[in-house]
């Protein structure tokens, strides 16, 4: 790469003198021409005096910029970029390339001088000894051949010095044969991770689907629900707008869920019909949210918004129930999702089986649109109805649209403890969507803090009620049964966002991104802290056995229902287990690549490391399988080929 940055520069300062020159010769006189050139000479050596100090203070500057700057700055991330050991070398090589061919007619005297230098003086008045030709050409070989050795012994001091400053890596591997086989390998190992983790998890094209709501009203009864009861009794809270945001959620966020998770298990959105009119709902849904003005004139531009907003959505209910009978597509709820929706519109407008007649839909939009429910001072208050409006923009857009969404509706979040599992659920989804985006670690890595503190907040308010009412009477067994897996719930929950926060920091290495100290520091943690061994320390207490049964508990139960044509009653806690299998893999992943990203850091591929990822990535692997969960497959196949390149010699 060097060689190359040097050739560049050659050949651009060469052509630019072969031009320069014909431009003399056939446009100035000969006296004009003699003066460019002295100052094209004079310009030459401030070039170099220039990039020589460009490049100290890119690298001074870099080093502290990105020790003391934020990694979001712009500014910081060029320096980050600029000062990397390769781009400076780069740098470099091409301004030496330039300048010896700017200088190479003065090579010569260069030379010459370098001679009188090393030929011995004589003293004044010794005439000049006589000799034969072939002792004067022995001793011209003798002082051409030490000016070679001198300039040769410069050269290799040159070369020695810029290892040493740009790449000192490779002073501790020149006794390794990794340099040269091995280390290509595994640079072009950890590329192909990269595309393979955009292409199947992440990059801005990915789209989050809105299917994970499709549980939230079982999630909200059986664990977050009681979760933020706890919480208020324990604080005296009371939660004003719950019931406004559970009609919401009921009316609005369950149905575009279910059925839109009906849909992606067949169809891809972005390929039918459906997709303009979906994205024209997800997008107006955004805009209400952030219509947050008390005045007359706020309010009746928010109602009028809110008017054609619920039209929308509703019509491309309609149309998605239309478009799945008109493909024979059936799934469970879709039916009950309908017949809701029409009990719904019924409610407030008479329409029997004609619900989803434009018209209809305009006129019940027009009734409901001023409720408190759909305010936008309501629907932004909370974080549940925000997280799955910002699901709903990712899912008809891209992941950053929803991104951009959740940073907007920010200030206008409730955040006081009576709110806490919903500020939960919103710092969760920022996270999601940030790693989608992928966006710098540090953002990320900072909204999982804010998360995991709200978390242990929530843990101990919990544990608190649940202590309690084990000591109270038999009626508490219940209750106290329902917190014990509120507890254990979260407890997984917190778990997944420090697997975020870490792989975060591994997704920027694979990057190509140099990690900053603190963040090594994080990924090696300590014996007995950090983020690694509260991982380890997580999976230690899962039961993945349990896990597996819970799976097939589920599955049979599902199956037994269908049969009878009923609705499944499954514990929530069995209904979460192919979630939380797939979280165990995705740590032992997270795992096997923090040991992968410190070896190469600290350049210590040993037996034991290489042995730990290994049996870290077949964890994985199986933990993968055993959720059925197959579309990670080529991921971790390239995670197992940056295992075999690093670790095969």
């Amino acid at each position: 790469m060097l060689l190359i940055a040097f050739f560049l520069g050659a050949s651009t300062a060469w052509l630019f003198e072969t031009g320069w020159n014909w431009y003399l010769v056939n446009h100035l006189n000969p006296a004009e021409g003699h003066q460019w050139r002295v100052r094209r000479n004079r310009w030459a050596y401030y070039l170099l005096l220039g990039v020589t100090l460009a490049v100290a203070v890119i690298f001074v500057g870099g080093v502290y910029g990105l020790q003391t700057g934020a990694w979001s700055s712009p500014f910081v991330r060029a320096l980050d970029h600029l000062s990397a050991p390769k781009v400076l070398g780069g740098i470099v090589a091409t301004a030496l390339g330039a300048l010896l061919v700017a200088v190479r007619h003065r090579l010569p005297a260069g030379i010459t001088l370098l001679r009188r230098l090393v030929q011995p003086r004589r003293v004044e008045g010794q005439k000049k000894p006589s000799s034969s030709a072939a002792e004067s050409s022995g001793a011209k070989s003798a002082v051409i051949s030490l000016t070679s050795i001198v300039g040769i012994a410069a050269v290799t001091l040159v070369a020695l010095a810029t290892i040493q400053i740009f790449f000192p890596e490779l002073i501790t591997r020149v006794e390794s044969f990794k340099v040269a086989g091995v280390e290509a390998r595994f640079a072009s190992a950890t590329s192909k991770s990269l595309q393979v983790f955009t292409q199947t998890i992440a990059g801005p094209e990915k789209r989050i689907s809105v299917a994970g709501w499709a549980n939230y009203d079982w999630l909200s009864k059986e664990l977050s629900g009681p979760a933020q009861a706890a919480v208020n009794s324990r604080l005296g809270y009371a939660d004003p707008f719950q019931n406004d945001n559970n009609r919401f959620m009921n009316e609005i966020a369950i149905p575009l869920a279910k059925l839109g998770k009906c849909l992606s298990e067949h169809f891809d959105l972005f390929h039918t019909d459906l997709h303009g009119q979906a994205a024209r709902a997800a997008e107006g849904w955004g805009r209400l949210f952030l219509m947050a003005d008390t005045t007359p004139e706020g309010q009746k531009k928010s109602k009028r918004q809110a008017e054609i907003v619920i039209k929308d959505t509703y019509v491309i209910l309609g149309r998605t129930n239309d478009f799945l009978t008109s493909q024979a597509i059936e799934c469970d709820d879709r039916q009950a999702v309908i017949d809701l929706i029409i009990k719904t519109i019924s409610s407030k407008i008479t329409c029997d089986q004609n619900c989803f007649n434009e018209s209809i839909l305009e006129e019940y939009a027009k009734k409901v649109s001023g409720d408190p429910a759909m305010s936008p001072e309501t629907l932004a208050a909370t974080g549940y109805a925000v997280s799955f409006v910002s699901s709903f923009i990712s899912w008809t857009s891209r992941v950053d649209k929803g991104l951009e969404f959740l940073d907007n509706i920010r200030p206008h979040l409730h955040q006081s403890n009576s709110a806490i599992v919903a500020q939960i659920n919103v710092y969760s989804a920022r996270v999601i969507a940030r790693f989608q985006a992928r966006r710098p670690s540090n953002e990320t890595v900072e909204d999982c803090k804010k998360a995991i503190s709200l978390v242990d907040e929530l843990l101990r308010h919990v544990e608190s009620a649940r202590r309690d009412s084990e000591n109270r009477s038999i009626q508490g067994d219940r209750r106290s049964e329902q917190l014990k897996n509120v507890v254990d719930h979260y407890k997984r929950v917190r778990a997944s966002i420090v697997n975020d926060s870490l792989y975060s920091i591994i997704a920027d290495w694979l990057d190509g991104r140099r990690l900053l100290p603190h963040e090594i520091a994080m990924l090696e943690g300590v014996s007995e802290g950090g983020a690694a061994y509260e991982l380890n320390k997580w999976i230690d207490s899962e039961s993945i056995s349990e896990l597996v049964a819970g799976i097939n508990k589920t599955n049979l139960e599902t199956e037994i229902a269908k049969q009878r044509k009923l609705a499944p009653k499954l514990d929530p806690m069995a209904r979460q287990a192919v979630t939380w299998l797939r979280t165990i893999g995705d740590t032992y992943d997270t795992l096997a690549m923090r040991d992968v990203v410190l070896g190469a850091i600290r350049n210590d591929f040993s037996k034991d490391r290489c042995a730990r990822i290994r049996s870290l990535l077949a964890r994985s692997k199986d933990s993968y399988e055993k959720a059925n969960v197959t579309e990670y497959g080529p991921y971790i196949a390239a995670h197992f080929n940056i295992y075999e390149s690093a670790c095969s010699q």
